[in-house]
């Protein structure tokens, strides 16, 4: 396979890729003396500073470890990776220097889309040199060390970084070439770099939809490849299929969350939908990322400022309340539920837009708005210091409160307390 690195598409200024944070090979070892038979047999086990003082290993707690071991394997046959996690991390405090039980739980993490923590974790594994025994041992039919390497290349791929993947493999396979997984993985490791690499070529030269059919191949045998999403949703996005790029960003970003080219792709994608709340929503985030990127800035303004078109057009907008005795006499029958925040902040107007959408869907309930900056003595009357801030009332009792939070858990927070009291409704809550 070719280890020349292909450029990833470029759609934006100022959008940097993602480099290789730990370069394969780059992880610092200690340099100990040759250890006697002993230690080798424990070391990674958590019990080397035992061996190097002349004690016996604790057979319990090195059996502990082997019993962790055969859970973690049977979860992964199952692929039960919330399970296999569980019980890598399940170990003793004489384990916590196992690479193999490391290995086990940044695999975990990796197949729950838990990117950072896969790459933490496998991190910690190579930091570890395997003793001899250790990498004669197998863990899951591979060798140890083969192991972790499989592991390693896996999250170098989902990462994007497809050089540092290959390589790994490729050392996985020599380490082992009897492994059926290993090998397999290897294959299938170069067809994806080759649908990635055409792919690339046909974007390049415009032929978007013969680059988007490729890249589907790559996806279709590596369906946690991030960057493969993000190629794709250009692809669609040139080709004018905003719902499908718009897709295809978010598939990209539940891989990724921190994948900064996938956001604006989505967020592109929403302003041509005009799918304003949500273009906004992205923008804000972005712009705390990119802070000065000119066409960040400009779509975010465009954005809002259509965003509050929209609003104006509707027949459900939020009452904006700022006398504190009509507060009152508003709260004072019935459910309620009141957002207050300085609503001449721009970044207030996308929750404004949330209160308009659920206000049109919970008619019985009354759905308010207070600007703290506007109406100072209904903030001090309801011990308003943090902003934005949310409080749901029934009957003029405050039931639940809450700081910031998304529009989803807000929702869930007027359903349970609100629309779907439960049997202690009317106590007290401290919010969430």
């Amino acid at each position: 396979m070719s280890k020349q690195r292909s450029n990833d598409i470029e759609m934006i200024a100022e959008i940097y890729g993602y480099g290789s944070i730990m370069p394969f090979g780059a992880m610092q070892r200690t340099n100990a003396e040759e250890l006697n038979t002993q230690e080798n047999e424990i070391k990674g086990l958590g019990q080397v500073e035992n061996a190097r003082k002349g004690q016996k290993p604790d057979e319990a707690k090195l059996q502990a470890v082997e019993e962790h071991m055969s859970k973690c394997a049977d979860a992964r046959r199952s692929k039960n990776w919330m399970t296999m996690r569980k019980a890598a991390e399940a170990t003793t405090c004489e384990a916590d220097a196992s690479p193999k039980l490391f290995a086990c739980r940044a695999e975990a993490h990796l197949k729950l889309y838990q990117l950072k923590d896969a790459e933490l974790w496998i991190r910690k594994a190579r930091t570890y040199e395997l003793s001899a025994t250790e990498c004669r041992s197998k863990i899951f039919g591979m060798l140890s060390e083969a192991y972790i390497l499989f592991v390693q290349a896996q999250i170098d791929s989902s990462l994007g970084k497809f050089d540092d993947a290959c390589i790994a493999i490729e050392r996985a396979a020599q380490i082992d070439i009897q492994s059926a997984e290993i090998t397999g993985k290897l294959k299938n490791m170069r067809l994806v770099d080759k649908a990635r690499t055409h792919g690339n070529e046909h974007f390049n030269s415009k032929r978007y939809g013969q680059a988007c059919r490729v890249y589907g191949e790559g996806l279709f045998l590596d369906s946690s490849n991030s960057v493969l999403y993000h190629n794709r949703a250009n692809c669609w996005f040139k080709l004018g299929e905003w719902e499908e790029s718009r897709a295809d960003s978010i598939r990209a970003l539940l891989i990724r969350p921190q994948y900064t080219k996938a956001l604006y792709r989505k967020a592109a994608s929403s302003i041509k939908l005009e799918r304003w709340a949500d273009a906004v929503r992205d923008y804000e985030f972005l712009r705390q990322q990119l802070p000065s990127n000119k066409v960040v800035a400009e779509n975010l303004s465009h954005a809002r400022a259509e965003l509050r078109k929209s609003r104006r057009k509707g027949n459900f907008m939020v009452e904006l309340v700022s006398d504190l005795d009509k507060f009152r006499a508003a709260i004072a029958s019935g459910q309620s539920v009141v957002y207050f925040d300085e609503l001449s902040n721009p970044e207030s107007t996308w929750m404004s837009y949330i209160m308009d959408t659920l206000n049109a869907k919970y008619p019985l309930v009354t759905f308010l708005e207070v600007d703290v900056k506007q109406s100072p003595a209904i903030a001090t009357a309801e011990k308003i210091k943090v902003a934005p801030r949310f409080k749901l009332y029934n009957n003029g009792s405050r039931v639940a409160e809450t700081v910031v939070l998304t529009p989803d858990l807000l929702e869930l927070l007027i359903k349970n307390t609100l629309v779907l009291p439960p049997r202690w409704f009317g106590v007290r809550t401290g919010g969430w």
